[in-house]
């Protein structure tokens, strides 16, 4: 009996012991993580350009306003979905209304099917279309990103400049950096409206084929069942 007593004694200790461990590093830990975190580094604020590097930062800035106006023209992919878009606009136009016509009249699903695979074909097309002009906006805000980037370091140099005295030949360099930038950055943005305005145009077009393929798509479901496409019984005409 003494025996079990201690036993249940040392038991109860031990117990109380990983109680308070367990307590304690609910306290300590907490704290300590938060100590052990680094502190978030700030973000570095621009400084104007060395007047010693104007000069080569200048017509790296130039020449990146150029290839920003290169790289904003159109290729012959773009012009080629430019051209195309006006005849897919009438011929899904044309398609709609042949569509429309056939899923008033009754018939085997098969006849609709016809339809359904020509409007397939209409999807891959557009699909196409959307996924590389959609590549070529993204590109294109990148890029505008990095003139607009480009452009306020040159405009916080120019205005450290001016409170120097800089020479006149340094502050024409400054001047003509920032003249192609902006000129670079017009000519991207004229490029990107047009491409998001043809963008826009598409994801129309292709809205309302996904619309209409759906219910071509119900309309086959009901055929094949024996169904109209007003949910009536179809039944084949007599020979």
């Amino acid at each position: 009996m003494r025996y079990a007593a201690m036993s249940q004694t040392i038991h109860r200790r031990f117990v109380r012991a990983g109680v308070m461990v367990l307590l304690g590093l609910a306290v300590v830990v907490p704290g300590m993580a938060q100590d052990a975190l680094p502190a978030p580094a700030p973000t570095p604020q621009p400084t104007p350009i060395a007047v010693s590097d104007i000069p080569a930062r200048a017509a790296a800035s130039v020449d990146a306003a150029r290839q920003a106006v290169a790289s904003a023209a159109p290729d012959a992919l773009l012009i080629q979905i430019q051209q195309a878009f006006p005849d897919e606009q009438a011929q899904i136009a044309t398609l709609r209304e042949e569509t429309t016509e056939r899923m008033k009249r009754p018939g085997p699903a098969s006849m609709i099917k016809e339809s359904e695979k020509s409007w397939q074909r209409v999807r891959a097309r557009l699909d196409r279309w959307m996924v590389d002009l959609s590549a070529r906006s993204s590109a294109l805000d990148a890029t505008l990103g990095d003139l607009q980037s480009r452009t306020a370091l040159w405009q916080l140099t120019r205005d450290h400049g001016s409170a120097a005295a800089l020479p006149k030949v340094v502050t024409q360099e400054i001047t003509d950096a920032l003249k192609s930038l902006a000129d670079a950055e017009k000519q991207v943005r004229s490029a990107r409206a047009s491409i998001l305005s043809l963008q826009a145009a598409v994801a129309k077009d292709k809205r309302g084929e996904d619309d209409l393929l759906a219910k071509q798509q119900q309309d086959i479901g009901q055929r094949t069942k024996g169904l109209g496409s007003s949910g009536l019984l179809y039944t084949s005409p007599s020979p």
